[in-house]
């Protein structure tokens, strides 16, 4: 669980960067989305969420569309994720 985590960044559709800095943050991936979400998460929004904690394959960077500048070697060196059900997701403040 996610309790009123900071989002750092938004580049990409239905992924976003979670933490307290660029070098001290988690991704998140939106599961559970037919589409585009119903909520559009924003950069400084702070949020609480459910989600489990998924292996990132060497792929999955690229997959849901990083660039080096938005940080897929980072993700890709963590080499985990947080798929969260879009469903779950609050807007803490």
């Amino acid at each position: 669980m996610g309790y009123a985590v900071k989002v750092q960044s938004v580049p990409a559709d239905e992924g976003f960067w979670v933490g307290a800095s660029t070098t001290d943050r988690l991704w998140v991936q939106l599961s559970g989305v037919h589409g585009e979400s119903d909520y559009k998460v924003k950069q400084g929004d702070v949020l609480t969420f459910t989600g489990t904690v998924k292996t990132a394959d060497k792929s999955f960077a690229a997959n849901v569309g990083l660039t080096a500048g938005e940080g897929a070697d980072q993700l890709t060196q963590q080499g985990h994720y947080i798929s969260v059900p879009s469903s779950s997701v609050k807007l803490s403040r």
